[in-house]
């Protein structure tokens, strides 16, 4: 379907109102005019104005059934949009609520690395003060530049993340935008979701 969910449901709505309305007789009135022109054995042409009125009437008495099935076949179709729209309103806030989830779920995160990275930060420092008075060995120094490092890539990570849901419950809020050439972005970062 082309449409809106709910537009969908106006117009099943509007055929059911159509299929109802069947039921009842139907009348026309037609009202034509025109130029009447007589001739009688040799006689002069008369040309006159003419009006004709004609009234038509229509009665559903012999098509009943048909009517009543067009009614149920289009009310089965109005509550099947009805479920439609229903079940896109539940996608819609399922979505809503995942990707709300995904925000909760990447702040904390993002607050357990940015204390991973604060401890890390802290023992490079101490390695360091520890080499320069000699008591340890620039092993240990490159151990804690690589931890520092590995900590600060994994916060850096997670804070793209971070913002990659909230523009995700952004957009499942109604702030429609689409993505344009950076496609493999929101990919990528669904792929990293999925292989947790």
């Amino acid at each position: 379907m082309c449409w809106s969910p709910y537009a969908g449901v106006q117009q099943r709505a509007a055929e059911v109102g159509v299929a109802r309305a069947e039921r009842y007789p139907k009348f026309s009135l037609r009202l034509t005019d025109g130029l009447l022109a007589s001739s009688y054995l040799g006689l002069p042409t008369l040309t006159d104005n003419l009006f004709s009125a004609a009234l038509n009437a229509i009665s559903p008495i012999f098509n009943a059934g048909r009517i009543t099935a067009d009614i149920e076949q289009n009310e089965s179709k109005m509550r099947e949009s009805e479920l439609h729209l229903r079940q896109t309103m539940f996608e819609a806030l399922k979505d809503v609520e995942d990707t709300r989830n995904d925000l909760v779920s990447t702040n904390e995160q993002t607050a357990r690395l940015t204390d991973a990275l604060a401890s890390s930060d802290q023992s490079l420092t101490l390695s360091t003060q520890l080499y320069k008075g000699g008591a340890a060995s620039f092993l240990d120094v490159l151990d804690a530049q690589q931890a520092y490092l590995r900590d600060a890539d994994a916060l850096n990570q997670s804070k793209r993340e971070h913002a990659l849901a909230a523009v995700a419950l952004y957009r499942s809020l109604g702030g429609g935008w689409s993505v344009t050439g950076d496609d493999s972005v929101m990919t990528a970062s669904t792929s990293t979701k999925e292989t947790k």
